[in-house]
């Protein structure tokens, strides 16, 4: 107010402040606390973020000073919070997420642009800002504006009336969106908000308020008023120019040679910008909002080919080739993509429906037959990914054998051999994974598939030496490999982990920092770092996963964009609050699985809708939901668990449920440290179900005993706890020791 900044100025300022909050939510912290005084603005108008005291990647404080400032200051539900500026989730003593941020700043920018506070007066008592925000709608920021001459001089305008018009409309709904009382129903990220604004500024329709058509042309003059009458004489001429074009169309097909060099020399552009270019830039940390304007256009492109009846059969199988290509930046579930999984599996349809009659008339054809196969692949592995799907699985056995055939045919081909390994892979996978985790109900023909796998992967790079996607690829099998093998081997195990990270060895030295041999590490090390763990070597495991995780939080943070790269930070940090539990570390355990839910919170944030997010979150919660009472804070323990068993329950209840939903709803259901909540009978039906389609998994037995236990049978519990040992290795792990302790007690102890 006292430098007399514009309304511009004012949300330029702001968006400053959204980078900073931003990048506080990259590193897996809310703030909680978003107030004026609390961001400080240099000589030079930069803002500093200050106060991070109530943060802590989502943990609420047990303790501190609850110094009020004017704008009251209050614990609620034993979380420190500013009523003017917290969110109603916040003020009912809910779990805060990044949604709590994005309402804070709701309430800045309104006051920022506007002159008043959406709720509350400088006057009133923190009871009533609360229930106001609570149960009262904030008006327009327009709306709002106080008839005081001096807030719009303050703002460089004449009159109230003036700010008024200024902010109607395009604010009004900004801001409306960031201050919804649902967090569902507001701005997903603060980028989102961030994003708007810009839009605003930038004189784009916001996607706050989704404009018409008239609106669309209204933004598009106000943004080039100096070249209005420019821009209409270029749309005549684009008129002119189209019916040009469509007269020479005719021409041209009475000049066919000259035609042809035309179509030839764009089609040689377009190729490029499609394939070459889409995979030097995809090899870029940070390329994936690049990569999704590229998409964009591509797809415009492959799109208006497709629907060209041409009989050149080269170019109906390079426009397939461009949709298997868009749609694994689209949404390819193993590699870096943009997290729409929807269209890549469209796009995955559209190359399988141009390359089949190909294929199926030309047989000679390897191009067709190449193609066609990884677009079943790809989409076998998109519709299998965190639920079971049995066209998925359909997809990837049919172009599983196809492979064996191409390569029968075409032994010294190497992407007849690279290709098939990943599709061995992924045979592997469709065969062993259900729900993200590994299942035994199909090991040996899985085992099988991995190990056909690393062989196709020598194969290729004995044609090819040191490609590194094949290297990754060979990685990544062996990785599987160890995953099955450790379900009833885990000394075994150990040595095929070894064998993934040594595969990584093969990559020339200048080419380790590339970021598909940087996640290839990581998820060795997970591999090899839960082995070690399981195992009670405790120090090994968890350096192990301390780096696996470094390296998967730097390649989130140096490509913000990408869903996957965020999913892939969850792993590593579940798997050490396991592990820190396991070595008997329970604070650290709890940091972990606090931190992992923050990343889901992210997460969630991007895909409100994706069920696998929701069922993780809520196995997490659990588990910390119980080390939390145990640290003592039962407030936070019962809010945890108050989340997490309503999510898990109604996943196991489902007519679909896997047996890993239902086995980990059972282990929660009997195991919480809630004890209201704690359901015995519904855990054992649960566990039963579980036991039914997947009866040779030893951790399955194992919750069936624990619920049988708690149901009060002890003969069915000391059976089924028998069948889980006889599922393991027999040597003398900290598992194996563990059960048999169970087992004893089962045997002496009192029925609870």
């Amino acid at each position: 107010d006292h430098q007399r900044l514009s309304t511009r100025s004012r949300l330029e300022l702001f968006i400053k402040v959204c980078g900073a909050v931003s990048y506080a939510h990259q590193k897996l912290i809310v703030h909680r606390d978003l107030k004026p005084s609390n961001i400080l603005v240099t000589g030079n108008g930069e803002p500093r973020l200050l106060d991070f005291g109530v943060a802590r990647t989502l943990e609420p404080p047990s303790t501190g000073d609850s110094q009020a400032d004017n704008g009251h200051r209050t614990e609620t539900a034993g979380l420190f919070a500013t009523p003017s500026y917290a969110s109603p989730e916040v003020l009912r003593g809910e779990i805060a997420g990044v949604a709590c941020d994005v309402y804070s700043l709701g309430v800045l920018l309104y006051e920022l642009i506007g002159g008043a506070r959406p709720f509350g007066s400088v006057n009133l008592p923190p009871s009533e800002i609360i229930r106001q925000v609570l149960t009262s709608e904030a008006p327009p920021v327009s709306a709002a504006v106080p008839d005081d001459p001096e807030v719009a001089t303050a703002r460089g305008e004449e009159s109230t009336e003036a700010l008024r018009r200024q902010l109607r409309g395009d604010l009004d709904a900004v801001a409306a969106k960031a201050l919804a009382k649902s967090p569902a129903e507001r701005y997903a990220s603060v980028e989102q908000l961030e994003e708007d604004l810009r839009r605003y500024l930038s004189g784009y329709p916001v996607q706050a308020a989704p404009p018409g058509a008239w609106q669309r042309a209204t933004k598009l003059v106000a943004r080039n008023r100096a070249r209005a009458g420019a821009i209409a004489l270029i749309l005549l001429a684009m008129i002119a120019g189209l019916i040009g074009t469509t007269w020479q169309a005719r021409v041209a097909r009475q000049e066919r040679i000259a035609s042809d060099r035309r179509f030839n020399e764009a089609r040689e552009l377009a190729r490029y910008l499609v394939f070459e270019l889409q995979t030097s830039v995809g090899t870029l940390p940070g390329s994936t909002p690049v990569r999704a304007q590229m998409v964009s256009r591509s797809l415009a492109y492959l799109d208006q080919l497709s629907a060209e009846k041409t009989a050149d059969q080269s170019l109906r199988i390079e426009v397939a080739r461009g949709y298997l290509q868009l749609a694994d930046v689209l949404g390819n579930p193993f590699r870096p993509n943009i997290g729409e999984p929807a269209r890549a599996k469209e796009s995955y349809r559209k190359a399988i429906a141009i390359l089949t009659p190909i294929a199926a008339n030309s047989p000679d054809n390897r191009e067709a037959r190449l193609f066609l196969a990884r677009g079943k692949v790809m989409l076998g592995r998109s519709l299998g990914f965190g639920a079971a799907s049995s066209e998925g699985s359909e997809l990837v056995r049919g172009a599983t054998e196809e492979f064996a055939r191409l390569a029968a045919r075409w032994p010294s081909d190497f992407a007849v051999r690279s290709q098939g390994a990943i599709a061995y892979s992924s045979l592997a996978q469709s065969l062993s994974l259900q729900d993200g985790y590994v299942s035994t109900s199909r090991l040996e023909p899985a085992l099988a598939a991995a190990r056909e796998s690393t062989a196709q992967a020598r194969a290729a790079l004995q044609l090819k030496p040191g490609d590194l996607e094949t290297i990754r690829q060979l990685s990544s099998s062996y990785k599987i490999i160890g995953d099955l093998t450790e379900l009833h081997d885990r000394p075994g195990a150990t040595q095929v982990f070894r064998q993934a990270l040594g595969a990584l060895d093969l990559v020339a030295p200048q080419d380790r920092q590339a970021l598909t041999i940087l996640g290839a590490r990581a998820s060795a090390l997970l591999g090899l770092g839960w082995n070690l763990g399981n195992l009670g070597y405790y120090p090994e495991s968890i350096a192990d996963l301390e780096q696996a995780r470094q390296l998967r939080d730097r390649t989130s943070e140096q490509d913000p964009k990408n869903i996957q790269a965020l999913y892939f930070r969850t792993i590593p940090l579940r798997d050490l609050a396991i592990v820190h539990q396991m070595a008997g570390h329970t604070a650290e355990s709890f940091h972990a699985f606090l931190a992992a839910i923050a990343v889901h919170e992210l997460l969630m944030a991007q895909s409100p809708t994706n069920n696998l997010y929701r069922f993780s979150r809520a196995e997490l919660q659990s588990s910390a939901a119980n080390l939390a009472i145990k640290l003592g804070r039962a407030a936070e323990g019962r809010r945890l668990a108050e989340a997490a068993l309503p999510v898990l329950r109604q996943a196991a209840e489902a007519p679909g449920a896997s047996s890993v939903e239902l086995a980990i709803a059972a282990r929660s259901l009997v195991e919480t440290e809630v004890r209201p909540l704690r359901d015995p009978r519904s855990a054992l039906a649960f566990a039963k179900r579980s036991s039914q389609l997947d009866g040779k998994d030893a951790e399955i037995q194992e919750i069936l005993a624990e619920a049988y236990w708690f149901n009060g049978d002890r003969v069915d519990a000391i059976q089924s706890l028998q069948r889980s040992l006889s599922l393991i290795e027999n040597q003398p792990t900290p598992a194996r020791q563990a059960l048999e302790k169970t087992l004893h007690r089962y045997q002496t102890a009192k029925l609870p």
